[in-house]
Protein backbone atom coordinates (compact mmCIF):
# COMPACT_ATOMS: atom_id res chain seq x y z
CA UNK A 1 0.00 0.00 0.00
CA UNK A 2 0.84 3.59 -0.03
CA UNK A 3 2.84 5.15 2.60
CA UNK A 4 1.37 6.85 5.50
CA UNK A 5 1.68 11.21 5.38
CA UNK A 6 2.57 13.46 8.04
CA UNK A 7 1.35 17.12 7.56
CA UNK A 8 2.58 19.43 10.52
CA UNK A 9 -0.14 21.68 10.03
CA UNK A 10 -3.33 20.78 8.07
CA UNK A 11 -3.70 19.01 4.66
CA UNK A 12 -4.73 21.73 2.39
CA UNK A 13 -4.07 25.48 1.83
CA UNK A 14 -4.74 28.29 -0.54
CA UNK A 15 -2.24 27.39 -2.85
CA UNK A 16 -2.89 23.68 -3.05
CA UNK A 17 0.60 23.10 -1.78
CA UNK A 18 1.24 21.20 1.69
CA UNK A 19 4.78 20.17 1.75
CA UNK A 20 6.87 21.93 4.83
CA UNK A 21 8.78 24.73 4.54
CA UNK A 22 13.07 22.89 4.86
CA UNK A 23 15.70 24.95 6.31
CA UNK A 24 19.09 24.03 6.26
CA UNK A 25 21.60 25.81 8.71
CA UNK A 26 19.54 29.16 8.56
CA UNK A 27 18.27 29.37 5.27
CA UNK A 28 15.51 28.28 3.04
CA UNK A 29 16.65 24.74 1.05
CA UNK A 30 14.56 24.76 -2.08
CA UNK A 31 14.06 20.86 -3.24
CA UNK A 32 11.00 19.08 -4.89
CA UNK A 33 9.86 16.93 -2.23
CA UNK A 34 8.37 13.45 -3.75
CA UNK A 35 4.89 12.81 -2.91
CA UNK A 36 5.49 9.39 -1.42
CA UNK A 37 8.07 10.68 1.11
CA UNK A 38 6.90 9.38 4.61
CA UNK A 39 7.75 12.49 7.07
CA UNK A 40 6.12 10.18 9.85
CA UNK A 41 9.18 7.75 9.79
CA UNK A 42 11.78 9.55 8.58
CA UNK A 43 15.40 10.05 10.05
CA UNK A 44 18.70 11.69 9.00
CA UNK A 45 19.72 8.79 6.58
CA UNK A 46 15.98 9.58 4.82
CA UNK A 47 16.68 13.58 4.83
CA UNK A 48 20.12 12.85 3.83
CA UNK A 49 19.13 11.24 0.45
CA UNK A 50 16.37 13.75 -0.13
CA UNK A 51 18.53 17.14 0.34
CA UNK A 52 21.35 15.56 -1.01
CA UNK A 53 23.43 16.00 2.69
CA UNK A 54 25.50 13.24 3.87
CA UNK A 55 23.50 12.16 6.92
CA UNK A 56 26.83 12.34 8.99
CA UNK A 57 26.64 15.87 8.26
CA UNK A 58 23.58 16.25 10.41
CA UNK A 59 23.50 17.62 13.93
CA UNK A 60 19.93 17.60 14.60
CA UNK A 61 16.35 17.74 12.86
CA UNK A 62 13.35 19.94 14.93
CA UNK A 63 10.01 20.85 14.00
CA UNK A 64 8.74 24.58 14.72
CA UNK A 65 4.97 24.83 13.70
CA UNK A 66 1.76 27.26 14.51
CA UNK A 67 2.85 30.69 15.89
CA UNK A 68 6.84 29.91 15.98
CA UNK A 69 6.50 28.96 12.25
CA UNK A 70 4.91 32.01 11.17
CA UNK A 71 6.78 34.22 13.67
CA UNK A 72 10.17 33.88 11.74
CA UNK A 73 9.44 32.67 8.32
CA UNK A 74 5.95 34.42 7.59
CA UNK A 75 3.56 32.91 5.12
CA UNK A 76 5.82 30.58 3.91
CA UNK A 77 6.08 28.64 6.96
CA UNK A 78 2.17 28.22 6.72
CA UNK A 79 2.95 24.16 6.97
CA UNK A 80 5.52 23.95 8.76
CA UNK A 81 8.59 24.23 9.02
CA UNK A 82 11.60 21.81 9.44
CA UNK A 83 14.77 23.32 10.40
CA UNK A 84 17.97 20.94 9.92
CA UNK A 85 21.59 22.19 11.10
CA UNK A 86 24.35 21.05 10.08
CA UNK A 87 27.92 19.74 12.70
CA UNK A 88 30.12 22.68 12.81
CA UNK A 89 33.86 22.72 14.50
CA UNK A 90 34.53 21.97 17.99
CA UNK A 91 37.20 23.35 19.95
CA UNK A 92 39.65 21.19 20.25
CA UNK A 93 43.28 19.48 18.64
CA UNK A 94 42.25 17.97 15.18
CA UNK A 95 40.15 14.92 15.34
CA UNK A 96 39.98 12.74 11.85
CA UNK A 97 36.40 10.51 11.53
CA UNK A 98 35.57 8.00 9.00
CA UNK A 99 32.78 6.00 9.19
CA UNK A 100 31.04 3.40 6.59
CA UNK A 101 27.99 1.92 6.00
CA UNK A 102 26.55 -1.04 3.68
CA UNK A 103 23.65 -2.92 3.06
CA UNK A 104 21.94 -5.27 0.18
CA UNK A 105 18.74 -5.61 -0.46
CA UNK A 106 16.41 -8.34 -2.85
CA UNK A 107 13.04 -8.23 -4.16
CA UNK A 108 10.45 -10.24 -2.26
CA UNK A 109 9.61 -14.03 -3.72
CA UNK A 110 7.02 -13.29 -7.02
CA UNK A 111 4.27 -15.25 -7.87
CA UNK A 112 4.34 -18.52 -9.51
CA UNK A 113 4.34 -17.95 -13.64
CA UNK A 114 4.23 -20.09 -15.89
CA UNK A 115 7.09 -21.73 -17.99
CA UNK A 116 7.69 -21.65 -21.99
CA UNK A 117 5.80 -24.86 -22.47
CA UNK A 118 3.11 -24.62 -20.32
CA UNK A 119 2.70 -21.07 -21.36
CA UNK A 120 2.67 -22.68 -25.26
CA UNK A 121 0.29 -25.23 -24.45
CA UNK A 122 -2.09 -22.76 -22.72
CA UNK A 123 -2.17 -20.84 -25.73
CA UNK A 124 -2.74 -23.89 -27.79
CA UNK A 125 -5.68 -24.88 -26.02
CA UNK A 126 -7.37 -21.55 -25.99
CA UNK A 127 -7.23 -22.16 -29.91
CA UNK A 128 -8.83 -25.49 -29.63
CA UNK A 129 -11.29 -25.21 -26.75
CA UNK A 130 -12.86 -21.94 -29.29
CA UNK A 131 -12.96 -24.24 -31.67
CA UNK A 132 -10.67 -21.98 -34.21
CA UNK A 133 -8.29 -23.31 -36.28
CA UNK A 134 -4.41 -22.69 -35.99
CA UNK A 135 -2.77 -21.04 -38.62
CA UNK A 136 0.35 -21.58 -40.44
CA UNK A 137 1.11 -17.57 -40.06
CA UNK A 138 4.66 -16.66 -38.48
CA UNK A 139 2.97 -15.91 -35.12
CA UNK A 140 1.61 -19.80 -35.22
CA UNK A 141 5.16 -20.76 -36.01
CA UNK A 142 6.14 -19.55 -32.49
CA UNK A 143 4.73 -22.02 -30.62
CA UNK A 144 4.83 -24.81 -32.94
CA UNK A 145 8.22 -26.02 -31.79
CA UNK A 146 8.94 -27.58 -35.30
CA UNK A 147 12.27 -28.73 -35.40
CA UNK A 148 12.52 -28.28 -39.05
CA UNK A 149 12.29 -24.82 -38.99
CA UNK A 150 15.57 -24.17 -36.51
CA UNK A 151 15.15 -20.22 -36.33
CA UNK A 152 12.07 -20.24 -34.91
CA UNK A 153 11.97 -23.23 -33.04
CA UNK A 154 15.18 -22.00 -30.79
CA UNK A 155 14.05 -18.73 -30.55
CA UNK A 156 10.25 -19.45 -29.64
CA UNK A 157 11.06 -22.81 -27.38
CA UNK A 158 12.48 -21.71 -24.32
CA UNK A 159 11.71 -21.46 -20.52
CA UNK A 160 12.72 -17.80 -20.03
CA UNK A 161 12.39 -16.22 -16.69
CA UNK A 162 11.81 -12.33 -17.57
CA UNK A 163 11.65 -11.23 -14.24
CA UNK A 164 14.62 -13.54 -13.04
CA UNK A 165 16.70 -12.00 -15.86
CA UNK A 166 16.17 -8.41 -14.73
CA UNK A 167 16.40 -8.82 -11.14
CA UNK A 168 19.31 -8.39 -8.97
CA UNK A 169 20.70 -8.26 -5.63
CA UNK A 170 21.20 -4.15 -4.97
CA UNK A 171 23.35 -3.38 -2.78
CA UNK A 172 25.18 0.01 -1.15
CA UNK A 173 28.02 1.59 -0.06
CA UNK A 174 28.18 4.90 1.75
CA UNK A 175 31.50 6.15 3.27
CA UNK A 176 31.97 9.21 5.08
CA UNK A 177 35.42 11.05 6.02
CA UNK A 178 35.53 14.36 8.28
CA UNK A 179 38.08 16.30 10.00
CA UNK A 180 37.25 19.03 12.23
CA UNK A 181 39.03 21.00 15.32
CA UNK A 182 39.74 24.55 16.46
CA UNK A 183 40.99 26.97 19.04
CA UNK A 184 39.64 30.04 20.61
CA UNK A 185 39.21 32.21 17.11
CA UNK A 186 38.79 29.84 14.59
CA UNK A 187 36.85 26.72 14.25
CA UNK A 188 36.21 24.27 11.42
CA UNK A 189 34.97 20.98 10.15
CA UNK A 190 35.40 19.54 6.14
CA UNK A 191 33.73 16.48 5.57
CA UNK A 192 33.54 14.14 2.13
CA UNK A 193 30.67 11.73 1.64
CA UNK A 194 30.52 9.04 -1.22
CA UNK A 195 27.39 7.08 -1.60
CA UNK A 196 26.92 4.23 -4.31
CA UNK A 197 23.53 2.51 -4.77
CA UNK A 198 22.65 -0.19 -7.31
CA UNK A 199 19.01 -1.03 -7.31
CA UNK A 200 17.22 -4.32 -7.30
CA UNK A 201 16.62 -4.09 -10.98
CA UNK A 202 19.64 -4.40 -13.88
CA UNK A 203 20.50 -0.90 -14.96
CA UNK A 204 19.40 0.93 -11.78
CA UNK A 205 21.76 2.99 -9.93
CA UNK A 206 22.47 6.31 -7.57
CA UNK A 207 25.56 8.04 -7.10
CA UNK A 208 26.53 10.70 -5.11
CA UNK A 209 29.82 12.66 -3.90
CA UNK A 210 29.33 15.12 -1.77
CA UNK A 211 31.78 17.66 0.22
CA UNK A 212 30.68 20.37 2.86
CA UNK A 213 32.91 23.12 4.64
CA UNK A 214 31.80 25.25 7.66
CA UNK A 215 33.91 27.62 8.98
CA UNK A 216 33.88 29.61 11.89
CA UNK A 217 35.62 32.81 13.01
CA UNK A 218 35.49 34.83 16.04
CA UNK A 219 36.62 38.06 14.79
CA UNK A 220 36.18 40.26 18.64
CA UNK A 221 33.77 40.00 21.48
CA UNK A 222 30.74 41.51 19.30
CA UNK A 223 31.67 40.38 15.82
CA UNK A 224 31.24 36.48 15.05
CA UNK A 225 31.73 35.43 10.96
CA UNK A 226 30.91 32.11 9.52
CA UNK A 227 31.59 30.70 6.14
CA UNK A 228 30.06 27.51 4.85
CA UNK A 229 30.60 25.98 1.34
CA UNK A 230 28.66 22.77 -0.13
CA UNK A 231 29.14 20.75 -2.96
CA UNK A 232 26.90 17.74 -4.24
CA UNK A 233 27.55 15.52 -7.63
CA UNK A 234 24.59 13.28 -8.52
CA UNK A 235 24.25 10.54 -11.03
CA UNK A 236 21.03 8.60 -11.19
CA UNK A 237 20.59 6.22 -13.61
CA UNK A 238 16.65 5.25 -13.91
CA UNK A 239 15.08 2.54 -16.56
CA UNK A 240 13.87 4.37 -19.44
CA UNK A 241 10.28 3.92 -19.03
CA UNK A 242 9.79 5.56 -16.17
CA UNK A 243 6.51 7.36 -15.92
CA UNK A 244 3.41 6.23 -14.43
CA UNK A 245 1.66 5.38 -17.33
CA UNK A 246 4.45 3.61 -19.25
CA UNK A 247 4.77 -0.25 -19.56
CA UNK A 248 7.67 -0.22 -17.58
CA UNK A 249 10.10 -2.88 -17.54
CA UNK A 250 9.00 -4.90 -14.31
CA UNK A 251 5.56 -5.00 -15.77
CA UNK A 252 6.77 -6.04 -19.31
CA UNK A 253 8.67 -8.87 -17.53
CA UNK A 254 5.33 -10.35 -15.77
CA UNK A 255 3.67 -10.65 -19.41
CA UNK A 256 6.00 -11.47 -21.65
CA UNK A 257 5.63 -14.53 -23.53
CA UNK A 258 8.08 -16.86 -21.92
CA UNK A 259 8.76 -19.62 -24.50
CA UNK A 260 10.93 -16.41 -26.05
CA UNK A 261 14.89 -15.82 -26.21
CA UNK A 262 16.65 -13.38 -24.14
CA UNK A 263 19.46 -13.98 -26.62
CA UNK A 264 18.85 -14.35 -30.52
CA UNK A 265 19.70 -17.69 -31.55
CA UNK A 266 20.78 -18.13 -35.56
CA UNK A 267 19.17 -20.73 -38.21
CA UNK A 268 21.52 -23.24 -36.80
CA UNK A 269 20.60 -23.30 -33.35
CA UNK A 270 23.61 -21.30 -32.21
CA UNK A 271 23.00 -18.28 -30.06
CA UNK A 272 24.21 -14.85 -30.29
CA UNK A 273 25.26 -12.05 -28.23
CA UNK A 274 22.28 -10.23 -29.82
CA UNK A 275 19.41 -9.40 -27.67
CA UNK A 276 16.30 -10.99 -29.39
CA UNK A 277 14.00 -7.84 -30.09
CA UNK A 278 11.84 -8.87 -32.83
CA UNK A 279 9.64 -6.20 -34.10
CA UNK A 280 6.23 -7.94 -33.47
CA UNK A 281 5.36 -11.21 -31.56
CA UNK A 282 2.15 -13.07 -30.85
CA UNK A 283 2.22 -10.57 -28.31
CA UNK A 284 1.86 -7.79 -30.27
CA UNK A 285 5.02 -5.56 -30.06
CA UNK A 286 6.49 -1.84 -28.90
CA UNK A 287 4.63 1.05 -29.44
CA UNK A 288 5.48 4.58 -28.60
CA UNK A 289 2.28 7.12 -27.81
CA UNK A 290 4.40 10.82 -29.59
CA UNK A 291 1.35 12.53 -28.21
CA UNK A 292 1.22 11.47 -24.75
CA UNK A 293 5.07 10.84 -24.47
CA UNK A 294 4.44 7.26 -23.39
CA UNK A 295 6.01 3.58 -23.99
CA UNK A 296 3.42 0.99 -24.45
CA UNK A 297 2.71 -2.60 -25.79
CA UNK A 298 5.56 -5.16 -25.27
CA UNK A 299 9.56 -5.76 -25.55
CA UNK A 300 12.69 -7.99 -24.53
CA UNK A 301 12.61 -6.37 -20.48
CA UNK A 302 16.83 -7.10 -20.23
CA UNK A 303 17.09 -5.45 -23.52
CA UNK A 304 15.04 -2.63 -22.79
CA UNK A 305 17.25 -2.49 -19.26
CA UNK A 306 20.43 -2.88 -20.08
CA UNK A 307 20.36 -1.02 -24.05
CA UNK A 308 18.12 2.24 -23.32
CA UNK A 309 19.86 4.48 -20.81
CA UNK A 310 17.69 7.11 -18.61
CA UNK A 311 20.92 8.79 -16.67
CA UNK A 312 20.34 12.17 -14.71
CA UNK A 313 23.54 14.34 -13.87
CA UNK A 314 23.50 16.49 -11.67
CA UNK A 315 25.66 19.61 -9.93
CA UNK A 316 25.14 21.67 -6.97
CA UNK A 317 27.08 24.00 -5.31
CA UNK A 318 25.91 26.46 -2.34
CA UNK A 319 27.92 29.12 -0.78
CA UNK A 320 26.29 30.34 2.85
CA UNK A 321 28.31 33.99 4.76
CA UNK A 322 26.92 35.11 8.21
CA UNK A 323 28.03 37.66 10.19
CA UNK A 324 26.87 38.32 13.66
CA UNK A 325 27.28 41.30 15.72
CA UNK A 326 26.53 42.04 19.42
CA UNK A 327 24.98 45.59 19.06
CA UNK A 328 24.75 45.65 22.93
CA UNK A 329 25.92 42.24 24.39
CA UNK A 330 23.47 39.86 25.64
CA UNK A 331 20.72 42.11 24.50
CA UNK A 332 20.33 43.62 21.33
CA UNK A 333 21.91 41.61 18.23
CA UNK A 334 22.32 41.75 14.59
CA UNK A 335 22.74 38.77 12.35
CA UNK A 336 23.16 38.75 8.19
CA UNK A 337 23.41 35.69 5.80
CA UNK A 338 23.92 35.41 2.01
CA UNK A 339 23.63 32.42 0.12
CA UNK A 340 24.07 31.45 -3.10
CA UNK A 341 22.58 28.56 -4.94
CA UNK A 342 24.34 27.22 -8.29
CA UNK A 343 22.44 24.12 -9.84
CA UNK A 344 23.02 22.35 -12.78
CA UNK A 345 21.06 19.44 -14.16
CA UNK A 346 21.47 17.21 -17.24
CA UNK A 347 19.34 14.49 -18.36
CA UNK A 348 19.91 11.98 -21.58
CA UNK A 349 17.86 9.65 -22.31
CA UNK A 350 18.46 7.42 -25.49
CA UNK A 351 16.42 3.99 -27.08
CA UNK A 352 18.06 2.19 -29.13
CA UNK A 353 16.53 0.14 -32.17
CA UNK A 354 17.73 -3.42 -30.57
CA UNK A 355 16.06 -2.21 -27.18
CA UNK A 356 12.53 -2.02 -29.51
CA UNK A 357 13.25 -4.04 -32.09
CA UNK A 358 11.57 -1.47 -34.67
CA UNK A 359 12.06 -0.98 -37.95
CA UNK A 360 14.89 1.84 -38.55
CA UNK A 361 12.69 3.39 -41.25
CA UNK A 362 10.33 4.17 -37.38
CA UNK A 363 10.58 7.51 -36.02
CA UNK A 364 11.07 6.03 -32.35
CA UNK A 365 14.28 3.81 -33.23
CA UNK A 366 17.41 5.66 -31.60
CA UNK A 367 15.30 8.12 -30.74
CA UNK A 368 17.36 10.49 -28.04
CA UNK A 369 17.04 13.15 -25.37
CA UNK A 370 18.91 15.51 -23.93
CA UNK A 371 17.93 18.55 -21.66
CA UNK A 372 20.23 20.80 -19.75
CA UNK A 373 19.28 23.27 -16.81
CA UNK A 374 20.53 25.75 -15.37
CA UNK A 375 19.48 27.98 -12.10
CA UNK A 376 21.24 30.47 -9.58
CA UNK A 377 19.07 31.92 -6.91
CA UNK A 378 20.62 34.62 -4.30
CA UNK A 379 18.76 34.63 -0.75
CA UNK A 380 19.76 37.33 1.95
CA UNK A 381 18.19 38.16 5.34
CA UNK A 382 19.05 39.94 8.14
CA UNK A 383 17.13 40.06 11.59
CA UNK A 384 17.38 42.25 14.67
CA UNK A 385 16.84 40.73 17.97
CA UNK A 386 16.74 42.62 20.88
CA UNK A 387 16.31 40.49 24.36
CA UNK A 388 16.05 42.56 27.52
CA UNK A 389 16.39 41.03 31.13
CA UNK A 390 13.32 41.72 32.73
CA UNK A 391 13.46 39.72 35.66
CA UNK A 392 13.33 36.18 37.34
CA UNK A 393 9.84 34.92 36.01
CA UNK A 394 9.87 37.09 32.50
CA UNK A 395 11.52 37.30 29.13
CA UNK A 396 10.96 39.53 26.11
CA UNK A 397 12.01 38.32 22.92
CA UNK A 398 11.41 40.95 19.59
CA UNK A 399 12.82 41.04 16.48
CA UNK A 400 12.76 42.34 13.03
CA UNK A 401 14.00 40.61 9.77
CA UNK A 402 14.24 41.39 6.32
CA UNK A 403 14.42 38.76 3.71
CA UNK A 404 15.30 38.94 -0.20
Amino acid sequence: GAPMQIRIRGTSSINGAVDPLIVVDGMPYDITIPSDFNFATSDENNYGQLLNIAPSDIKDISVLKDAAATAVWGSRAANGVLVINTKRGVLGPPSISYNFKGSYSKQPSAIPMLTGNQYSSLILEEFYNAGRQFATSDFAKQFQYDRNDPYNYYNYSNNTNWLESITRIGYLQDHNLSISGGGEKAKYRASVNYFNQNGTTVGTSLGRLSARVNLDYTVSTKIRFSADIAYTHIDNKNLYPSGSRDANVRDVAYTKMPNQAVYEYDEYGNITSNYFSPATTAQGGFVYDFANSRVLGTYNPLAMALAASNQQLGERIIPKFSLQYQIIPDKLRLNANFQADINNTKVKKFLPQVATGRPFSEAVVNYAGDSDGDSFTMATNITLAYTPTLGKNHDLITFARFDS
